[in-house]
């Protein structure tokens, strides 16, 4: 996800480039908030300042609070539907680009076009195939995050194998 972020696209995609960093950020605090906490969502944010940020620490302070609301709402977030789920994501990518819309603007001149907000959007959107509620559809999600190899051996379980393989169904 970070080599994604610095990565150069094409102009006409470039614009809605989700920020897959913060996506995994929010998916770990929600799957494994003691190993994945805040000091690796400020980490996070600190890379990207350091690859690609204009100023130090202005992601890192943006990846912090996002993760911060995470960990926080983390138990109600994980039984929510995955719209719900959707939308309360949207939320935070949308606090996580003010956030840096804001800093720009103390800073220096800030991007004011609505095409700032398209990567809020698009990150949206991928938020259902990066949650584990996308595994549990028929044949979707493995094919999409597995290796082909396993895609055989997973056709053969059973639906009880995949409710008690559910990472927010198990103590960790």
């Amino acid at each position: 996800a970070l080599i994604f972020t610095i990565v150069q696209l094409p102009d006409s995609i470039e614009v809605a480039r989700p920020e897959l960093l913060l996506l995994l950020v929010i998916y770990w605090s929600l799957s494994a908030p003691r190993s994945a906490g805040l000091t690796f969502a400020w980490l996070c944010g600190l890379a990207v300042d350091l690859l690609a940020g204009p100023i130090l620490g202005q992601h890192a302070l943006a990846f912090l609070l996002v993760a911060f609301l995470t960990h926080k709402f983390q138990l109600r977030m994980r039984i929510f539907p995955i719209w719900h789920q959707t939308l309360t994501v949207f939320m935070l990518l949308a606090l996580y680009e003010f956030l840096v819309f804001w800093i720009d603007g103390i800073i220096g001149p800030a991007i004011t076009t609505w095409m700032r907000w398209v990567p809020v959007f698009t990150g949206a959107l991928i938020w259902p195939l990066l949650n584990n509620k996308f595994l549990q559809q028929d044949r979707i999600g493995v094919k999409m995050l597995l290796p082909i190899e396993l895609r055989y051996l997973l056709n053969r379980e059973t639906g009880e194998f995949f409710r008690e393989a559910r990472l927010d169904k198990q103590n960790l």
